[in-house]
């Protein structure tokens, strides 16, 4: 049994690791497939005029210049000390702009945690008490349906219907239209 569990806990420690590795570098390759040249945007973020030569200096200054896989390694080196560079947007190191808006992911994620839990501990009971009925079905389906839409979109649908929609509609009554 021993024997099976370190075997079994090397084994998914291999497949992290490889995870991880084929992730890394299909970020890093997405990121080198983009058609913004990274010096050129650079450069024109911090720049009225933009010259050949100031490309050419930030290409290097970036590290732009060496081969990709040296690129690639020297990417992965700075993440893991976790220097994620320059913002191209504005200038300030990316560290900086990641603490800034953590606590409020965080928070965002720890309530949505909090209302998941609920839902559970409400729908957990339920689902049980109408085990093999019609309505098991439906709230299957519904569970289901919820699990596998993308978060993206639903988001993007809430938005409309509550932020939009719902909106217009209590502004369309209030003026009595």
């Amino acid at each position: 049994m021993k024997k099976d569990s370190i075997q079994h806990i090397l084994e998914k420690t291999v497949e992290i690791i490889l995870t991880l590795f084929i992730v890394t570098i299909l970020s890093f390759l997405l990121m080198r497939l983009s058609p913004v040249d990274p010096a050129t945007a650079y450069v024109k973020r911090n720049t009225p005029i933009v010259t050949e030569e100031q490309i050419q200096e930030a290409r290097i200054e970036l590290g732009l210049n060496k081969p990709l896989i040296l690129q690639y390694f020297m990417w992965t080196k700075n993440a893991l000390h976790l220097d994620f560079g320059i913002s191209l947007k504005n200038g300030q190191p990316v560290v900086k702009e990641i603490q800034k808006v953590l606590p409020v992911t965080l928070t965002v994620v720890l309530l949505s945690a909090c209302i998941m839990t609920i839902g559970i501990l409400i729908l957990g009971p339920i689902y049980y008490f109408l085990r093999n009925s019609i309505a098991n079905y439906f709230l299957t389906f519904f569970c289901i349906a919820g699990i596998s839409i993308p978060p993206f979109y639903l988001a993007s649908v809430y938005i409309d219907i509550f932020a939009v929609r719902l909106v217009l509609c209590l502004l369309l009554e209030m003026w009595g239209l």
